[in-house]
């Protein structure tokens, strides 16, 4: 029998979360210095690293050298210089950065990509005070520690695991509970005060006798504080070309519009094995590679309009629309005109009435921007291929030759190399106004925030990203700003930037491996392992805010993810009950669980080789039993209090099984239960608790099958 309740010790936590371990030292002052060869000119230099969890620390230039000075605690830290927008291979040996790029490294060691990192070991400087022997740390002026979410002041500080047998917040006179969140090298507790306090103390009471105070402590003026509608429901991801045909009459209007890239690629006209754009019927089946792009199917903002029933029905709070804007492809990431629909999605009125409805309705509805490149058919490329340097848009782009032929990679910077992402030079004053004033334009228009695609591909992500916050809240305050990022990425999320990245990182690379049983010897503790290092690195508030995806446009489907199986494929009942244990899973977590169009029906669909999550949406062939199965899962997330809470409190894992909690601890508190090996039985936590899904009333006790979960309420 498995036993549920406190948090399980003895995990073994990643090289790199062993490294970040600050210690219990004081912290010393670390000045980096760069100086460049002679000869090369540098024009910005940035330190980023574990210290900064790869953000940006600006250098500044003091004669022919750049320096910065950060406070470290001790421990061994990862870094490198970022030099005008890109990263020198090696940091030790050889590189026309300098050789070495950093000669107060002691080390290197690999980056993963085939390069190398600088390593620096920084020492104790003094004796340990009293915080510095009990591993306690708390800055009110980190979101990491302090932020707001659901109108509550969220605090959260670290301690040496073991250390503290309770903890309390002393506001005036009045204490309220802090509860143990978290475990990875550290306890993190975390405690809820009213939002608004000012001033506060923390009061821990030590194992083995004796308590300690620390405070009193200020909050900022201005803490990160989440959007509070964003958790209260589902997401769902369209892709409108191939979600639903709602308005035949405008499909052949790509034909007129020609935007499309064949009619700005020479290079791909004249390659024979390159299709030209078409018009595929809804029910053929994939013709070609390129049905991502320029296969037109009919799919509209119309067909989105219609469907806006049937997303109320799954619970959906939140619409993200991928790129909708005149494009050179179907996907929309090369963008032509950042002021215009692309014309075979609809007219403005479409759009306006679809936002207006989505509003009546309780939705929420985010656009899709791409500021880091444009398409070969947008005008201002279009200037430069004709004009060159007499072109007033020379400046937005870099051009390594003229005149050249758009198609030619080699002529200018294009994104990951692709000749049809010409990159924009967002470190033009110009290019960032343009810009900012898009997304400014599509805020007032009604949308409810902005997804980013790929910022860490512009040479200056950070600061473009606080001014795009900047703009979009000083239009709507309760916008959410979303970024695209692969990774666990701390560095977009501290208040300034994002409110949250699209969390692969939690989706693919933990739920999705532990439905699928990926790693049956590590189960469910690996699980938990994972989800309390990531969410002990991101604010409170982020994690309230989190965009938790299992699939979108870019992957395969969740369904193929767990089956291995592409279209035409037919999935066993395990592969079904791993979908079911997914989502459930993803919904029980803070933050909205995202759909990709199509999931909730089960269908199949394989990213290559021909980009089958794309394949128009068969209304017909809809799964209804899973379609139902999310309706439910819909209801509980935009009915369940534990469920909008911003609190992930860490529960036990053994064997197959993870749990975590929800909610503040006491009456109406989640326990998330589930099951992803052999049929077992859990002890539960002392109480009585309701299964939400089914109404019961369980003590003591609970038998999961093989793949089974269960949401817990405690009465």
């Amino acid at each position: 029998m498995h036993k549920l309740g406190g948090l399980s010790r003895g995990w073994v936590w990643a090289v790199c979360a062993l490294l970040a371990w600050a210690g219990v030292a004081a912290a010393a002052k670390v000045t980096f210095t760069y100086t460049p060869p002679k000869g090369l000119s540098v024009h910005a230099v940035d330190l980023r690293g574990s210290m900064n969890s790869w953000g940006e620390s600006a250098m500044a230039r003091h004669g022919g050298s750049w320096s910065v000075t950060i406070a470290l605690k001790p421990g061994v830290y990862q870094y490198k210089y970022y030099i005008d927008g890109h990263w020198p291979k090696n940091m030790c040996k050889g590189s026309r950065y300098g050789s070495p790029v950093s000669p107060q490294a002691q080390a290197c060691i690999g980056d993963g990509y085939g390069g190398a990192n600088a390593v620096i070991t920084v020492k104790a400087s003094s004796a340990p005070s009293e915080a510095q022997r009990l591993g306690f740390h708390f800055s009110p002026q980190q979101a990491d520690d302090l932020s707001v979410a659901q109108g509550q002041l969220t605090l959260r500080f670290q301690v040496g695991d073991g250390r503290v047998q309770a903890a309390k917040v002393w506001v005036g006179r009045v204490a309220y509970p802090a509860f143990l969140q978290l475990r990875t090298s550290k306890e993190t507790w975390m405690a809820l005060v009213p939002a608004g306090t000012e001033s506060f103390r923390f009061q821990l009471e030590l194992r083995g006798g004796g308590t300690r105070s620390f405070g009193p402590y200020r909050s900022p003026a201005h803490p990160f504080t989440a959007v509070n509608w964003v958790g209260k429901g589902t997401a769902y991801e369209i892709f409108p070309n191939s979600f639903y045909n709602g308005n035949p009459a405008n499909d052949l209007l790509w034909k007129t519009d020609r935007t499309d890239e064949y009619y700005h690629n020479p290079k791909w006209q004249e390659n024979p094995s390159r299709p030209r754009p078409l018009e595929t019927a809804w029910l053929d089946a994939p013709v070609t590679a390129e049905l991502c792009c320029h296969q037109y199917l009919g799919g509209d903002l119309r067909g989105v309009l219609d469907q806006l029933p049937y997303l109320k029905f799954l619970g959906v709070h939140l619409i993200y629309l991928t790129p909708i804007f005149e494009a050179g492809s179907t996907h929309g990431y090369d963008t032509s005109n950042y002021l215009k629909l692309a014309p075979w999605l609809g007219k403005t009125s479409t759009l306006k009435a679809l936002l207006h409805r989505a509003h009546q309705l309780g939705m929420h509805v985010i656009f899709d921007f791409v500021p880091e490149d444009t398409g070969l058919g947008s005008p201002m490329f279009q200037s430069v291929v004709k004009l060159g340097p007499r072109s007033p848009y020379w400046s937005w782009y870099t051009i390594n030759k003229w005149p050249f032929t758009p198609g030619d990679a080699s002529a200018y910077q294009s994104w990951e190399g692709v000749a049809s992402l010409p990159l924009l030079k967002t470190t033009n004053p110009q290019v960032e106004r343009y810009l900012l004033h898009v997304a400014e334009h599509w805020i007032r228009f009604g949308f409810d925030g902005v997804r980013v695609d790929s910022p860490s591909t512009m040479v200056n992500d950070h600061s473009f990203i606080r001014k795009l916050r900047q703009a979009v809240l000083g239009i709507n305050p309760r916008a959410y700003l979303l970024g695209e990022d692969w990774n666990v990425a701390p560095q977009w999320l501290q208040g300034h930037q994002f409110d949250s990245v699209m969390n692969y990182a939690i989706g693919r690379n933990v739920l999705i491996p532990y439905a699928g049983g990926r790693y049956p010897f590590l189960g469910g503790k690996w699980a938990l392992q994972q989800l309390s290092f990531i969410y002990s690195r991101y604010p409170v508030a982020a994690q309230a805010m989190g965009f938790n995806v299992l699939s979108t446009h870019d992957t395969s489907r969740l369904l193929s993810q767990l089956s291995n199986l592409g279209l035409g494929g037919h999935p066993s009942p395990l592969d079904l009950a791993r979908q079911r244990l997914a989502i459930a899973l993803d919904t029980a977590l803070p933050g909205t669980p995202v759909t990709f169009q199509g999931d909730e029906c089960a269908f199949l669909g394989k990213k290559s080789p021909d980009d089958q999550e794309r394949y128009p949406f068969q209304w017909s062939q809809c799964s209804q039993a899973m379609l139902l199965f999310y309706h439910r899962l819909g209801l509980l997330k935009t009915s369940v209090r534990a469920l909008h809470s911003p609190v992930w409190r860490a529960g036990a894992a053994s064997g197959g099984v993870l749990s975590f909690y929800r909610g503040a601890p006491g009456k109406g508190e989640l326990l998330a239960i589930f099951n992803d090996q052999a049929a077992t039985k859990v002890s539960l936590p002392q109480g009585n608790w309701t299964d939400l899904w089914n109404g019961e009333v369980v003590r003591g006790s609970l038998a999961l099958p093989r793949m089974g979960w269960a949401y817990l309420s405690l009465r």
